[in-house]
């Protein structure tokens, strides 16, 4: 007579396959607000809430108005953060910059600014407010496992000097 198979066994495969992605309830990389003068310089700030601990790298896909915003040069248009022990990477990607924040060491990130971003806003710039998207995120945490996460859209405000703060 065979023996009985064990119940246990599908339940473990389960569980193994589901802890290579971590949930951390909440988390949102978030794309900052700012306001900016045609020919002049913003920043737009990229944060995280919700962390809790345990993050320690991202990757972002930032989508800038075509003829409204430019990087420059793209691989030192953003700067990490006070609170990140690690340093960020930025490369021109078509319509916008991918960013990837990472830390070797495996330490890990607090809420708050992440990271800062300074563009261009074009001489010709027309007043208004355009969306400054995000997409492609991917968080992770010290072991390198995929964090749940979702990306909050930003905006840019162009104002015709004198109403620009």
């Amino acid at each position: 007579m065979p023996k009985p198979r064990s119940r246990m066994v599908p339940l473990l495969v389960l569980a193994a396959l589901t802890t290579s992605r971590a949930a951390v309830a909440g988390l949102t990389i978030g794309i900052g607000y700012t306001t900016g003068a045609p020919g002049g310089q913003v920043q737009v700030p990229i944060s995280m809430t919700g962390a809790g601990s345990g993050v320690a790298g991202f990757q972002l896909d930032l989508a800038l108005p075509q003829g409204v915003l430019s990087p420059g040069d793209p691989t030192t248009a953003c700067a990490v953060g006070s609170n990140v022990p690690g340093s960020v990477s930025s490369v021109g990607i078509p319509g916008g910059i991918r960013l990837v924040v990472f830390d070797t060491g495996g330490r890990t990130y607090a809420n708050g600014t992440l990271v800062t971003c300074t563009f261009t806003v074009a001489g010709g710039a027309a007043s208004g407010t355009y969306p400054l998207d995000g997409s492609n995120l991917i968080v992770s945490d010290s072991n390198s496992n995929i964090v749940t996460s979702t990306a909050t859209s930003g905006w840019v405000s162009v104002c015709t000097a004198g109403c620009c703060p």
